[in-house]
């Protein structure tokens, strides 16, 4: 269910991995990496938590051209001579559509990503969204998905990491082959000094027969 929510948020958005059951704030939620963003679907009744699906804006219609009307007879226009030089249009000033910027880039926010998860491969990001009301980068890997703080540079979450599901047993430890030698010489060790101790025995008793036989 948690992967039918999150594509129909993401518009059928190509599944990059298999969901990952991760714990947030509000409790367990399914981690869900698609091709166009990380959507956080509740793991109890498969509300949306978060979605990190960009959304799509409206684009601005243009305005209409003035069309200009023709003086009435008898009015004198302002026209220039003919052979006069007319004046060029001046462009309007552009107006700055571009997204503000903050202390962190993009590429030191990757940086800080490298840092955390050595090894891993970036697929998606650094994208700048809003995360928990926090502006932040988010930096999707194919180990799951990691939210750098935009203005800090703080890692706000951390989802290539799985926390364990209440009530699972701890991992034991492995055993190397140099515990294993060791764990072997001290049994043989046991074992000779049980024997010696028992031709000690025997030799003593060996010693009072004779004793008894004089």
């Amino acid at each position: 269910m948690a992967v039918q929510v999150a594509l129909s948020r993401a518009n059928g958005a190509r599944l990059l991995s298999a969901p990952k059951l991760v714990r947030v704030e509000k409790g367990l939620a399914w981690q869900v990496l698609t091709e166009r963003g990380v959507v956080f679907v509740d793991a109890q009744n498969g509300s949306v938590l978060y979605s990190g699906i960009p959304v799509e804006m409206t684009p601005t219609p243009e305005p209409s051209p003035v069309v200009g009307t023709a003086a009435p007879d008898g009015v004198m226009s302002n026209t220039v001579n003919a052979g006069a030089s007319t004046a060029a249009p001046q462009p309007a000033p552009s107006v700055s559509t571009s997204m503000p910027s903050y202390p962190v880039t993009p590429s030191q926010a990757a940086a800080t990503v490298f840092t955390l998860v050595p090894g891993a491969r970036i697929v998606a990001g650094p994208e700048l969204v809003m995360f928990q009301g926090v502006p932040a980068y988010e930096v999707v890997l194919d180990l799951g998905v990691v939210y750098v703080d935009a203005t800090t540079g703080a890692v706000l979450y951390d989802g290539t990491t799985v926390s364990p599901m209440p009530g699972s047993a701890p991992a034991q430890p492995a055993m190397d082959d140099d515990d294993e030698d060791d764990r072997r010489g001290h049994k043989d060790k046991d074992r000779r000094d049980r024997d010696d101790r028992h031709d000690d025995d025997e030799h003593e008793d060996h010693d009072h027969d004779e004793d008894d036989d004089d």
